[in-house]
Parts: structure tokens; C-alpha cells; sequence
């Protein structure tokens, strides 16, 4: 063999190495398989034998599965209390939890997404009432944002383990006002004593939460979903 083609045919073996290399190095577009805890009181979410979610707002029901579509994953579903899926993630024994309200405390210890949609919060009350009242008692769902976040705004808090509780507070009038995000207040709209009063409170966004250390590293791939589901999805 002539020198010049010993040359090509080094050169054709190197490369075929290499490529087959890099090959073996890159990873396929498999499907990833993932679990997320969901507030398993949280009106209008529901975890359905099978591990799927069902949303009862046909909108955020898009979103949801557009984002797992988009990130290439199955997703089980797992209902608890809100505090032990936030403890779940903490331990890594979730990969995410869904759909929880943003605050700066959840945001110390958790690695919050792109907000999936912004609703903000809604005071329920039987009379009409001034946010400069100090002197109102108020219920919120234990632990939920609104529970933290309202603390310093009344004088009396009287916690609710349920949301579905909520109205019932209210009803009584054990409570001046109920707080919470309104998708939640319209989820759960005819539970409401009739004549109530609603009045806008605090901007509210809602999305995914990870592990803080995202050993999985999801945040970029989830991020990059939500971004396209928001722009493709429509009302």
C-alpha cells in the first residue's frame, strides 16, 4: 500500500474512533422517570390510582402535561400533606413537588422553577373589611403561604388543617376572613357561605419546587418546558 493511502486510511480509523467515542459518550433522549408530591388536599388536584394527576381547570391541566411532555418524562404522582412532600424533597425522596406557591421562606430551602402561572391571593370575608384593620382574626390553610404571610397583617390567627375547613370558619364566624390563593377559592367556590365578600390580597406565583442541591439536575430542563408550555398554551 502507497503511503498516501496508508495516510488516508490512518486518518479514516482515527476518525471512525473518535465518532464512535463520542457516541458511546452521549447520552440518548430517554425518558426519565420522576416522582412529584402534590398537596393531597388541595382542591382541584387529584392523584388517580394509576399515578396520574388530574386538574379540574382545563387550562392548568394543559400546562401540567405539557411540561412533563416537554421534559421527556413519566411522572408518578404521589398525594401527602403538604409538609411531608416538603420533607420528602428535602431527603430527595421526591424528585419535585406540585403546584406550591412561592415565598422567600420556602425559597431559602428549596429551588423554586419559572412560575407555572401567577394567582394571587383572596380574602373571603361575611362584611367588608380594610387591609389596614389590624384588629381581624383570620384562618389560612396550615403551612400554606398565606398562613406565613398574613401573620403580621391581624391581630388573631386561627389555623385550618384543611382547606375545606375554611368555610366553615368563616360561616361560624369564628373567623373575620378566610385567605387563600384565588384558583384554590375557585376551585372550591360553591363551599363558600352564600353573600360572602371577596377582597384582592398579596401577588402570588405558583410552580414547581426541587431539591435545593437538584442532584438530578432538573431545574434547566424543567425551566426550558415551562418557558415553551407558556408559550404554546393557550386559554
Amino acid at each position: 500500500m502507497k503511503a498516501g493511502n496508508k495516510f488516508v486510511s490512518s486518518v479514516c480509523i482515527l476518525m471512525w474512533l473518535v465518532l464512535d467515542a463520542c457516541v458511546a459518550q452521549t447520552p440518548l433522549n430517554e425518558e426519565i422517570k420522576l416522582k412529584v408530591g402534590v398537596p393531597s388536599d388541595l382542591p382541584g388536584y387529584a392523584v388517580m390510582a394509576d399515578g396520574t394527576l388530574k386538574v379540574s381547570s382545563p387550562l392548568r391541566q394543559r400546562i401540567t402535561d405539557c411540561v412533563e411532555k416537554g421534559m421527556n418524562a413519566k411522572i408518578t404522582w404521589i398525594g401527602a400533606p403538604t409538609l411531608r412532600i416538603l420533607s420528602q424533597l428535602s431527603s430527595a425522596e421526591l424528585d419535585m413537588v406540585y403546584p406550591l406557591g412561592f415565598t422567600s421562606d420556602r425559597g431559602a430551602n428549596l429551588l423554586p422553577s419559572k412560575p407555572t402561572w401567577e394567582s394571587g391571593d383572596v380574602l373571603v370575608s361575611l362584611q367588608p373589611i380594610s387591609l389596614n384593620n389590624r384588629n381581624l382574626s383570620f384562618t389560612a390553610r396550615l403551612g400554606s403561604p398565606q398562613h406565613t404571610e398574613y401573620l403580621a397583617d391581624f391581630s388573631t390567627f386561627i389555623p385550618s388543617y384543611s382547606y375545606g375547613n375554611l368555610p366553615k370558619l368563616l360561616e361560624r364566624k369564628v373567623v373575620d376572613v378566610a385567605i387563600l390563593n384565588r384558583n384554590t377559592y375557585q376551585d372550591m367556590k360553591p363551599l363558600w357561605p352564600q353573600g360572602h365578600i371577596t377582597t384582592a390580597g398579596k401577588s402570588r406565583y405558583t410552580g414547581f419546587y426541587l431539591n435545593k442541591a437538584d442532584p438530578r439536575h432538573l431545574l434547566e430542563p424543567l425551566n426550558t418546558s415551562i418557558a415553551r408550555c407558556l408559550k404554546s398554551t393557550g386559554p
